[in-house]
């Protein structure tokens, strides 16, 4: 099964993109909401997606089509001080 995401260089609508606290709270999210909706939890700084079979998987950012030392920049605020950017290359 499938789900188009993007067509023609547009986003799809209806995505939804969750930030919760702790892990506990995944039990709380719908999971009547488009397949790619996305979670980021505080506590652990990990990231979910929701898949086809309506499950919450996890995803690995920069693990897939990016270096080791490249990083996927959503266009947050980076800073030196921030531990989530090491000074690499930003795509």
């Amino acid at each position: 099964m499938f789900s188009i995401v993007s067509t023609g260089g547009h986003t799809a609508y209806n995505l939804q993109h969750f930030v919760i606290d702790t892990a506990a709270e995944m039990a709380d999210l719908p999971i009547d909401v488009h397949v790619g909706s996305t979670v980021f939890i505080i506590e652990n700084s990990k990231y979910y997606m929701l898949n086809n079979k309506k499950e919450w998987v996890r995803v690995l950012l920069g693990s897939g089509i990016a270096s080791d030392s490249t990083l996927i920049y959503d266009g947050g605020e980076l800073s030196s001080g921030n531990a989530s950017y090491d000074g690499g290359e930003l795509i």
